[in-house]
């Protein structure tokens, strides 16, 4: 069985407004060329739109360690 092949990209960018007041910093996530999301960071949000742009309905919820 082959296996579908999928490029993730990763692209750091930075932002300075035009009088210098501000300053954004983040990484953008790209599936197969496609960006899915310019602000990359934190795990569960980057698994969560990976597997929402290849068509997958994702549900989260977390286990206690009791």
């Amino acid at each position: 069985m082959d296996k579908q092949k999928i490029k993730l990209t990763f692209k750091d960018w930075d932002y300075t407004c035009g009088d210098g007041c501000c300053y954004e910093a983040d990484t953008e996530l790209l599936v197969n060329g496609d960006s899915i999301t310019q602000y990359a960071s934190g795990t569960e949000y980057l698994l969560t739109s990976v597997l929402e742009y290849l068509g997958y309905e994702v549900e989260i919820s977390y286990e206690d360690d009791e």
